[in-house]
């Protein structure tokens, strides 16, 4: 793993994400350009004429880099036109030509035409706006329906280099394709864009969320039952506002024009903006939430009977919590872990993704068929000024043959690390837990430093049966990743046996993998209370729940439900506060509000790290309740509660299970 790091340390150039590529393979925004962040086509219409192959060999036209996308129309023929009326060369005229770095217009010897057929200038453009780095024609808002063609200030009629007439529908159609082009290669570089733009933001916001589950966790030590109503009561407030500012927002874009809104085709709607925008994408927001809270409602009516033996059991939880109180500063340790390694793996990623060459094509025989002489061109160098490479432009970053295979071990690394740090964490946890369940006399038999003595025991004895588990989990993770995959590119196939296949397939690796993590955290439990290897507490601990089957899954799941209601109550009040942060609704934060695509980019990933960060602090009470319940069901086992033979559990339990 550190080997392909290092190699995409070496080769990589995380810019190319950042930034569009011009026809000479510069990086616009970047080094010498860095004072023209745009790209520029010289002809749409070419891209048009690709068609979908458009993703295989990129847009044909030459593209450079420019300040600023232009703001009005322009056509060669133009300016030829009153040079002739003059008599002389119109400097002012010639200024608004879009050339090739080392073409000046205004000094060239060469005429105005054949710098166009010749490809060195643009023979026409199109009032513009940009879009992820790309200068995208806008004209297509300053029309009406009774305007049937485009022209320049000056009246005159917009055309190519070989004279035909650009016309609304060319550009609308080309518009299109380069839209699909741009949703091929570029949706995760503008997502990528805006965390980099916002990454001070998330640090910040990150840091608040570890803040609020602490103190959560805290304010649970001493009121766990009024925690777990208010959370239930607070999940239905807040399913409640969103629902409603959902449905406002609907009701506010119901008559909108998205396109106008925007100043750009609507072929571009993948965009985050467009799709925030659209009146159907708050709609579904509502009707998600309604069914969401109707769910939990169920959910919550079904277990009512059992909510009490829940938290009974979260409250011993928060009694061994106050005798151990270092178990609650514990996640913050495998939280790093994974933040310093996620970082390592999405820095890596980014430049070994980054590490395709750029790709020079040419020809020496050109057809009139454009499609086919674009597809049937040859490499070339860029340096080689020989007469029949005297037009070689770049197409797009290629030779990543060997980059997919490091993705693929890299994204199998991420899997077996992060399950394996779970793992770790869960270790440690039980073994505090069992360490103060055991104790007889509580809380004068608990070890002064239970968490430092179950790491230590962790790191000792028990990484290779960690390592092993995270590594079963792993395999049929990475199945299941191959499944789904070969499921998503046989959609459109007509082979309903060969469908239905493999969404049974897809179905058991599923429930496997529900299986094995739930057997995965009994063996960790087990492990940690006796000291066995992976096998033996997985057997022993299958065995505990399968005599206690009933018990296991009634007072398990409840308990888990109420935590995972706290969870949710803490992730969507980060995600409506981020929301709000990041569309200025906060005055004392609205001028810091960083230059984005869209703000639902960070929005997006703040929130999925506010989960991450909520599940690894309550996580504890979820293993604390394991924990605690097995070692109650092992304690029934080998004790009656006579003199001889008495129980470990505490006089609370004893009075809920017994």
């Amino acid at each position: 793993m550190a080997g392909c790091s290092i190699i995409g340390y070496v080769h990589g150039n995380p810019y190319k994400y950042l930034h569009p590529t011009d026809s000479e393979g510069n990086i616009c925004g970047h080094g010498k350009f860095s004072d023209r962040p745009y790209l520029m086509y010289f002809d749409l219409i070419q891209c048009g004429m690709m068609g979908l192959k458009i993703i295989k060999t990129g847009c044909p036209t030459p593209q450079v880099c420019v300040k600023e996308c232009v703001s009005t129309n322009y056509v060669f023929t133009e300016t030829i036109a009153y040079e002739l009326s003059a008599r002389r060369r119109l400097v002012q005229h010639r200024k608004k030509m879009v050339c090739k770095y080392h073409i000046n217009p205004v000094t060239t010897k060469i005429g105005i035409r054949q710098l166009v057929l010749k490809e060195k200038c643009a023979a026409y453009y199109v009032k513009s706006t940009p879009v992820v780095g790309r200068c995208i024609p806008s004209i297509l808002l300053d029309v009406t329906g009774t305007i049937k063609k485009l022209v320049t200030d000056g009246k005159v009629a917009i055309t190519r280099a070989d004279g035909t007439e650009v016309t609304l529908v060319d550009l609308d159609k080309s518009s299109g394709f380069l839209a699909k082009y741009f949703s091929y290669i570029q949706s995760g570089f503008v997502v990528f864009k805006d965390l980099v733009q916002s990454w001070r933001f998330l640090v910040v916001g990150t840091v608040m969320t570890v803040l609020l589950a602490m103190i959560w966790m805290v304010l649970m030590r001493w009121l766990s039952g009024v925690i777990i109503w208010f959370s239930i009561l607070g999940v239905f407030v807040a399913g409640g506002v969103g629902t409603y500012y959902s449905f406002t927002k609907y009701m506010k874009l119901k008559d909108v024009d998205v396109t106008v809104a925007h100043g750009i085709s609507e072929s571009f709607s993948s965009n985050w903006d467009f799709v925030i925008s659209s009146k159907d994408t708050w709609l579904a927001f509502g009707i998600i939430l309604i069914l969401i809270m109707v769910i939990l409602l169920l959910i919550l009516l079904c277990t009512c009977s059992k909510i009490r033996m829940a938290i009974a059991l979260i409250k011993e939880c928060s009694r061994a919590m106050g005798h151990m109180f270092s178990v609650l500063f514990w996640p913050l340790i495998p939280f790093a872990m994974l933040i310093a390694f996620c970082a390592y793996w999405l820095a890596s990623m980014v430049f070994i993704s980054s590490m395709s060459r750029s790709e020079f094509y040419s020809t020496t025989n050109k057809t009139n068929d454009g499609v086919n002489y674009m597809l049937d061109r040859i490499p070339c160098k860029p340096n080689d000024l020989s007469e029949e490479n005297n037009i070689c432009e770049f197409v797009k970053y290629g030779g990543t043959e060997y980059v997919t295979y490091m993705q693929v071990f890299m994204c199998v690394m991420l899997f077996w690390i992060i399950n394996f740090i779970i793992a770790l964490n869960e270790v440690v946890v039980s073994g505090s837990f069992s360490s103060y369940y055991w104790a007889f006399h509580k809380p004068k038999d608990i070890p002064n430093f239970p968490v430092a003595a179950s790491c230590w025991r962790a790191f000792r004895y028990h990484v290779g049966s960690i390592a092993f588990g995270s590594l079963i989990i792993t395999i049929v993770q990475v199945i299941r990743v191959i499944l789904e995959t070969i499921e998503n590119r046989v959609k459109g196939a007509e082979n309903a046996a060969a469908k239905f296949v493999l969404k049974c397939f897809t179905w058991c690796f599923w429930c496997l993998e529900k299986f094995l993590k739930q057997l995965s955290s009994t063996a960790y439990v087990m492990m940690a209370m006796h000291g066995t290897n992976f096998c033996v507490s997985a057997k022993n601990g299958l065995k505990l729940r399968i005599n206690n089957v009933v018990g296991s899954i009634v007072v398990e799941s409840t308990s888990s439900f109420m935590i995972f209601i706290c969870k949710f109550l803490l992730t969507v009040t980060v995600f409506f506060v981020s929301s709000a942060w990041f569309q200025g609704d906060i005055p004392i934060l609205k001028r810091d509000i960083p230059d984005l695509n869209s703000y639902f980019s960070p929005v997006i990933c703040l929130t999925i790290t506010s989960f991450i960060i909520v599940s690894i602090f309550l996580n504890i009470y979820n293993m604390g309740v394991s924990t605690l319940f097995l070692c109650f069901l092992r304690d029934q086992e080998i004790n009656d509660g006579s003199e001889a033979k008495p129980y470990y559990m505490t006089k609370s339990l004893e009075e809920h299970f017994c």
